[in-house]
């Protein structure tokens, strides 16, 4: 008997491990676009998100390097100014750096005010996984 519900144990108790997923992308507002921006994101190489949209400002009493919010994939946000990004991504929030090769035209005090802008990012997510 002990036997067996040692046994039966060892089949209930989940196998918990971790995987690294890579987001990478960018955020890119260009003449062509118009007033809105385009947002790509990859997750390990494999592209899960391409969009226009028209971001708006999280404070609409903002002037200066406002955050600005997309909203995408079934409701899914994104929120950005000139110097980071913030990712939602399984109940956590990742507040990312962009990467050294971001350009903003010369002269804009931020993103909100600017026509041209590239916003490039790349950061790794530890996620958990049970079975």
């Amino acid at each position: 008997m002990k036997i067996a519900l040692g046994i039966s144990a060892l089949f209930t108790i989940p196998l918990v491990f971790s995987k690294e997923i890579t987001v990478s992308g960018y955020i890119e507002k260009s003449d062509f676009t118009g007033l809105d921006v385009k947002l790509v994101i990859y997750q390990n190489g494999e592209l899960t998100t391409r969009v226009f949209c028209k971001p708006q400002k999280v404070d609409p009493s903002c002037k200066k390097n406002c955050n600005l919010e997309i909203v995408y994939n079934n409701n899914k946000i994104i929120r950005f100014n000139s110097e980071e990004i913030v990712y939602k991504h399984g109940g956590q929030t990742y507040n990312i750096d962009f990467i050294s090769d971001k350009y903003i035209l010369d002269g804009c005090s931020g993103v909100e005010s600017c026509r041209l802008y590239t916003l490039p990012f790349e950061f790794k997510i530890i996620e958990a996984v049970v079975q």
